[in-house]
């Protein structure tokens, strides 16, 4: 294998030259997205009023009934707006596949007119005041056109328009699919589906049936239309005529046109799309220009990864599905309180683990000294209040809790818990609150969270556990108990209370430790405590109870108040997570920023979070990664390492590296578009192969070829050196990773996993070529099953090591490898399940410590996780991206 033969000869493969333009105003339209959103409140959407009434006759016979759409067809909805009086107004649109996933098809009458409109938004399968995937800007509308089918003077008219992201950053398509531009179909055509909205408010209804030609010769208005007998009475033109598409999905072969009419509503009239309509698409499309979510595109051979391109279920959907399957909604329906309740048995409950992150004590930790002043109070385990309870959820495989407090509010649904409990709460499953929990017991039945209602500090998602340590609380939004209370209605809830005296006499704290099925009950004092430690800066609430382990962070701080009520003035959390030592605890200070979160989560704004990476659906789509440091305009004056991922598509993103206070990642820089040649890669890795201001890529395409990117930075490639040119040898080269194992001081080596199992080591690559190479392994069984490797200084030495990902869901670490093979290995992750879904694997200097030891993994579903600091063990998981629910 390690002779080569000469490679036939191969077309030249262009080199790609595409210069990254960061996505400017992805931010800016996420903003503008909220503020339309909150705009287009429940009434006003039900104030909404036809634009215009649907051509309507008589049916001599073949009357369709209509019948209301409850669900199903989430591409088919309304475009809203407020015209220069103050009306509100709506009409029928469509969401129609394109490139960019953002163009919608409907009649010009109302949206050829938008630019004199305002506020003017799409909502996607509306029904009764509710936006159930979100609501889409409208950015412009591209011209308009004929039907091509009409013939004669004052025809009607189609109009095609972009819209933007919405709130979380999704496009249109992608939230509901899309459907297929049918052109130049019969006129007479059975099984035809007609998609509308009728009456203020509006209400959504089709029917179904066979489709004629129809003729109006009216005075100065000659046009030929499709026309549908259909009962009722439709009254917002725009709506869709829906058939089979060529590709086996819905298609659409006209709209419902605004035209005047003379007889009962037993029909609807539509036109028909032609020549000049897919004209007018072509233009859109042209202007629409891509967007952030990449698209599929065609398959890609011989990844660990999901057969990249596949597309997404919605693309898959048979003709006329009755319910959708769509990646991302923007409001997601809440959990079923009686499936929560049947999944958190009481074997569940009591086998659950505290959360990940929590205070790492035991028994056998050394406790802190008293304080002057101090009492040390002990500690027992009793049956719990009714306002103190346990969240629940399950993670990566495992079931976990923490503690929360119900706290009086408006709408008596409000929880109070610690932030680092729940700032990957969109990654936590099952997530569900248990009232006064105790020995597997749900005495007060069980609550859902509120998909999208976890209330964290922005700055705490920024800063990170310990920097942001005295931002460490958060506030809960939970759905009604299964027999439809609120939670307050159940159990009461607590005062909350802020700027209050550090120092308080008696102060109830109340914990779940892990290793018990019963909380702990314990009253102190509580002082002031100002940190020491420059990385995790603040003052906090201590208190000195015997007892409370790993387990009770979120636990709340009480003190009374009049009436036999009680108060809490702080939560299990902060300054390490709540305590270094069971018999201390620690809690962020109550000020106004509570106070703001507190009524933050009351209105139901919308939460902070991370936002920057997107959604799992689109990360499902991330082929390959590589860590290094690429640009050279830092985040800051802590230099960090920058992520390059390649996707299926063909675009290739940089995301700039800004540490756990910069929320991991800052900035994202688009280096090539997609249908670029980069669909063809096949592996990349970062080094230092140059020596240059950047670090560079080294790619092995599709056909055996290896070029290296020189100086890879924030304004794009800078020229392509061919390392090999194609040819079958490494066509077999299934695996790449770049680290420091020769004599270099610089990231110059390369590792290679052959299809064939053997392992070699290029030392000293440069723009010269591939160096020296070294086997490391003869071909053998064993490493064929090594399915992600990545390099990374996990031992502190002065070589790099090799961590391995098997088949199997093993994870290994080969400590300080060299020219001359192998020194050891040592166990991660012992074979299990969950690991075989650790598709794409990068390691590189994501947080505090100068050294490329944090690991970022794409998993199966699209979720991305970041682990912290590896050396002999994996610690603390943050999730980066949360996976789809």
């Amino acid at each position: 294998m390690l002779s080569l033969t000469p490679p036939a000869v191969a077309a030249p493969r262009p080199a790609s030259t595409d210069s990254a333009a960061a996505r400017a105003g992805q931010a800016q339209e996420r903003l503008e997205a909220a503020e339309l959103d909150r705009f287009w409140t429940t009434g006003r959407l039900r104030s909404a009023a036809p634009d215009g009434r649907i051509s309507s006759r008589s049916s001599p016979d073949g009357v369709a009934p209509s019948t209301a759409v409850n669900a199903g067809v989430e591409m088919v909805g309304a475009f809203f707006w407020i015209d220069a009086r103050g009306k509100v107004g709506y009409c029928a649109a469509t969401v129609v596949e394109s490139p960019h996933r953002n163009l919608i098809i409907g009649s010009e009458t109302c949206m050829g007119t938008a630019g004199n409109r305002r506020r003017v938004a799409f909502v996607p399968g509306y029904q009764d005041g509710r936006k159930p995937w979100g609501l889409f800007p409208v950015k412009f509308e591209h011209s308009r056109a004929t039907g091509d089918q009409g013939k004669g003077q004052a025809r009607p008219r189609v109009a095609i328009a972009q819209v933007g992201p919405n709130t979380n950053g999704v496009q249109v398509q992608d939230a509901v699919g899309g459907v297929e531009l049918v052109t130049d179909a019969p006129y007479q055509r059975r099984d035809v589906r007609f998609v509308g909205y009728q009456g203020q408010g509006p209400r959504r209804y089709e029917c179904t049936g066979r489709t004629t030609g129809f003729t109006d010769a009216g005075p100065g208005r000659a046009a030929s239309l499709l026309r549908l007998p259909c009962e009722g009475h439709p009254e917002a033109s725009g709506g869709p005529l829906l058939v089979p598409g060529a590709k086996g999905q819905v298609g659409a072969t006209g709209i419902a046109a605004d035209w005047p009419g003379t007889g009962n509503d037993a029909a609807v009239y539509g036109i028909g799309f032609g020549r000049e309509v897919r004209a007018l698409y072509d233009r859109a499309v042209r202007i629409a220009g891509p967007r952030s979510s990449p698209a599929p595109a065609a398959p890609l051979p011989e990844s660990s990864s999901p057969a990249p391109g596949s597309p997404s279920p919605k693309r898959q959907a048979p003709w006329l599905r009755s319910t959708p399957v769509p990646p991302t909604p923007r409001v997601e329906a809440d959990p079923d309180p009686a499936a929560l309740d049947a999944y958190w048995t009481p074997e569940r409950m009591l086998n659950a683990q505290p959360t990940e992150d929590s205070r790492h004590v035991g028994r056998d930790t050394p406790p802190d000294p008293p304080l002057r002043r101090e009492l040390m109070a002990p500690s027992k385990p009793f049956n719990g209040i009714p306002v103190v309870g346990t969240f629940f959820y399950t993670g990566r495989g495992n079931d976990h809790f923490c503690g929360g407090t119900v706290v009086k509010s408006q709408h008596r649904n409000i929880v109070i818990s610690a932030g680092h409990c729940l700032d990957d709460g969109d990654a936590k499953k099952n997530l569900s609150f248990v009232p006064q929990y105790h020995d597997g017991q749900k005495p007060h039945g069980l609550f859902g969270i509120r998909p999208g209602r976890i209330y964290i500090d922005q700055r705490y998602y920024d800063k990170g556990h310990k920097a942001g340590a005295d931002l460490d609380f958060a506030f809960v939004q939970l759905t009604a108990r299964k027999d439809g209370k609120q939670v307050q209605d159940v159990v009461g809830g607590v005062d909350l209370v802020t700027n209050a005296p550090y120092d308080q006499p008696k102060v109830r704290l109340i914990g779940y430790p892990g290793d018990a099925p019963k909380p702990l009950d314990c009253t102190s004092n509580t002082s002031k405590f100002t940190s020491s430690d420059s990385k995790v800066p603040g003052s906090f609430l201590r208190i000195a109870c015997d007892g409370y382990k790993a387990g009770t962070s979120g636990g709340p701080f009480l003190i009374p108040r009049p009436n036999n009520q009680l108060g809490v003035i702080g939560v299990i959390g902060g300054y390490y997570t709540g305590g270094k030592t069971p018999n201390v605890s620690f809690s962020s200070y109550f000020d106004n920023d509570v106070t703001k979160l507190f009524n933050a989560a009351v209105s139901s704004a919308p939460p902070a979070g991370r936002t920057l990476l997107g959604k799992a659906q689109t990360w499902q789509h991330a082929y390959s990664m590589a860590s290094g440091y690429f640009v050279t305009d830092p985040a800051s004056d802590d230099e960090y390492m920058d992520l390059i991922v390649q996707w299926d598509d063909g675009e290739v993103s940089l995301y700039r590296g800004a540490g756990e206070r910069g929320n991991v990642f800052d900035k994202e820089i688009r280096l090539a578009s997609p249908g670029s040649v980069w669909q063809h890669a096949r592996e990349i890795t970062g080094g230092d192969f140059t020596g240059g201001e950047a670090e560079d890529l080294i790619v092995r395409w599709k056909d055996g070829e290896l070029t290296l990117y020189p100086d890879v930075d924030e304004r794009g490639f800078h020229g392509e050196i061919q390392l090999q040119k194609p040819n079958d040898l490494w066509e077999n080269a299934h695996a790449i990773t770049a680290g420091r194992y020769a004599t270099s001081s610089r990231r110059n080596d390369l590792i290679v996993r052959w299809s064939d199992g053997e392992v070699s080591l290029y030392a000293d690559v440069s723009a010269s070529g591939l160096g020296t190479e070294h086997m490391l392994l003869k071909p053998n069984d064993l490493w064929k099953h090594a399915h992600e490797i990545a390099a990374g200084d996990y031992t502190g030495n002065d070589n790099h090591d090799l961590m391995v990902r098997w088949s199997d869901g093993e994870a290994t670490v080969y400590p300080d490898l060299t020219v001359n093979g192998f020194r050891g290995e040592y166990q991660l992750k012992a074979p299990n399940s969950t690991w075989t879904h650790a598709k794409v694997v990068t390691a590189g200097d994501y947080t505090e410590n100068p050294w490329p030891d944090d690991l970022i993994i794409r998993w199966s579903d699209g979720e991305v996780s970041l682990h912290i600091d590896v050396d002999s063990k994996l610690h603390g998981e943050r999730t980066l991206v949360a996976p789809p629910r």
